[in-house]
């Protein structure tokens, strides 16, 4: 794609969360927009457990929907169980939650570009273009370059991106997806700030497999809360979740295999969430607790697994 004598105002790389939003938000704007994505169909993909919201996050939401963000739209309209978390504390901290069939939501933000005529392509972002102080662009694997007045960096966990399934190590953005390794490297020449984060995927379960009657059933709160101050489509799908519990059993075989854990091993050198450690970690940093909550819910609608 040669536009260099016709640049795009605003190209964004990266089809997650943060992406979308951009993207839409420069359109809005009446910005000429075009957004660079590995996978058409993994744009909206929700890597890790697909739900929307929680304690500061469900405020961030709503602050993003109060800018005609589409996260809060995507999340009441593919909600399968919704809950408002910290009720125990003033209205001021607490947390609306819902449980989205991931599938849906990422249909929804596909769809969402589609109907706004989003310019999209599926092509690796090798490096900028231009200038350091002033970029021209991005130079894509098969494409070439591609000039745009700014470019939006959206790319999540793919910069150098690792995966770590206990004693397995390998390149990747997430599961099914490479990592991007040159345009990693293009922007520490550049002497950008690159910082290691790390995040952790829950397992996935086959539905089947776990007898949900030994189970305490979280049924979701009947309230007319909405993420989107619009008010639109609003999921008709409900599923329950389940909430369990780890015992000492599960605790003592936690222990002995500590060292097997590339966390605690030191093999992971990224800051993880503050509020979603590994069930390995809550062991080490609280000793004296022998129960520790274990949510199962679902990935989507009647789907087959649990997460």
């Amino acid at each position: 794609m040669k536009n260099s004598e016709n640049p795009v105002d605003v190209i964004v790389v990266g089809g997650g969360h943060a992406g979308i939003e951009a993207v839409l938000a420069a359109e809005r704007m009446g910005c000429s927009v075009l957004l660079i994505t590995a996978k058409y169909d993994r744009i909206g993909e929700m890597s890790c457990n697909p739900a929307i919201g929680g304690i500061a996050k469900g405020t961030l939401v709503r602050e993003i929907d109060s800018l005609d963000g589409s996260m809060g739209k995507a999340a009441d309209a593919t909600g399968l169980h919704f809950r408002m978390l910290n009720r125990r504390k003033g209205p001021a901290v607490w947390g609306p939650r819902v449980q989205s069939d991931a599938a849906a939501y990422a249909h929804y933000q596909r769809q969402n570009l589609f109907n706004r005529g989003i310019g999209i392509i599926e092509d690796e972002v090798m490096a900028l273009e231009g200038y350091t102080d002033r970029p021209e662009g991005i130079r894509c694997r098969k494409n070439g370059p591609i000039y745009g007045r700014t470019v939006v960096l959206a790319v999540g966990t793919f910069l150098r991106g690792r995966l770590f399934r206990g004693q397995c190590e390998w390149s990747g953005g997430r599961i099914g997806d490479i990592a991007a390794d040159n345009l990693e490297e293009d922007i520490r020449r550049r002497l950008f700030h690159v910082e290691r984060f790390k995040t952790g995927t829950p397992p996935r379960i086959v539905r089947t497999s776990v007898d949900t009657r030994d189970l305490c059933i979280q049924e979701q709160e009947e309230t007319d809360f909405r993420f989107s101050f619009d008010r639109g489509d609003r999921s008709t799908n409900h599923e329950i979740c389940y909430l369990t519990k780890t015992n000492r059993n599960t605790k003592i075989a936690a222990e002995e295999y500590l060292h097997l854990s590339p966390l605690l091993a030191g093999r992971i050198d990224g800051k993880g969430p503050r509020y979603c450690p590994s069930y390995e970690d809550k062991v080490v940093k609280f000793p004296e607790r022998e129960q520790h909550n274990i949510y199962v819910e679902p990935m989507g609608y009647r789907s087959r697994m649990f997460i």
